[in-house]
C-alpha cells in the first residue's frame, strides 16, 4: 500500500527530472561574441554538454583519469535522476539498494555542487561572460534527487515485518 512519504519522495524525484530537463534547454552561461562593440551574446545550453562529451570520447587518448571519472559520474548521475522516480518500490523494499542510491546521489550532489561552487568562485561573471538561468537548474536537480531519495521509507506491516 502506498504511503504518504512515497508521494513526497515521488514529488521531489519528479522535480529533479523537471530541473534536469530545464538544465538541458535553458542557457547555462552566455559569452559575449559581438565584434566591434555590438552587444551580441552566445548561449551555452545544457544539451551542448552531451555534444561536448561525444566529442571528447572520440579522442579518448587525450583524457586523464579525472576526465574519465567526471564523464562517468555525469552519465551515471543523469541515469540515477531519470530512473529514481520509477524505483521507489524497489528502493523501499531493499535497504541495500536504497543505501546504494542515496550514497551515489549524495556523492554526485556533493561533487557537482563542490565543482560548481569552485567554478563560480574562481570565475565570477564579467563583461564578456555571465551565468544563465540554466545554472539554477544545474544546481537544483542533484539536490532535489537526493532529498527525494531520503524520503523513500521502508514499508512495515501491522506485525512489524518489513516489506
Amino acid at each position: 500500500m502506498p504511503r504518504k512519504t512515497d508521494g513526497i519522495a515521488f514529488g521531489f524525484l519528479m522535480l529533479a527530472v523537471v530541473a534536469l530537463g530545464l538544465f538541458q534547454v535553458l542557457a547555462v552561461s552566455y559569452s559575449w561574441v559581438g565584434p566591434g562593440g555590438e552587444d551580441e551574446w552566445e548561449a551555452y545550453r545544457g544539451c551542448q554538454v552531451w555534444v561536448d562529451l561525444v566529442g571528447v570520447l572520440k579522442h579518448p587518448m587525450h583524457l586523464d583519469v579525472i576526465d574519465w571519472v567526471v564523464h562517468a559520474a555525469l552519465v551515471a548521475g543523469v541515469l540515477l535522476v531519470i530512473g529514481s522516480p520509477f524505483l521507489i518500490g524497489v528502493l523501499s523494499g531493499s535497504r541495500v539498494m536504497w543505501w546504494m542510491a542515496v550514497v551515489s546521489s549524495g556523492v554526485a550532489m556533493c561533487g557537482l555542487l563542490g565543482c560548481l561552487i569552485y567554478l563560480i568562485a574562481g570565475n565570477p561573471p564579467d563583461e564578456h561572460w555571465r551565468y544563465g538561468p540554466g545554472m539554477g537548474a544545474l544546481l537544483a536537480y542533484p539536490v532535489l534527487n537526493f532529498i527525494g531519495l531520503l524520503w523513500v521509507r521502508r514499508r512495515v506491516d501491522e506485525a512489524g515485518v518489513f516489506h
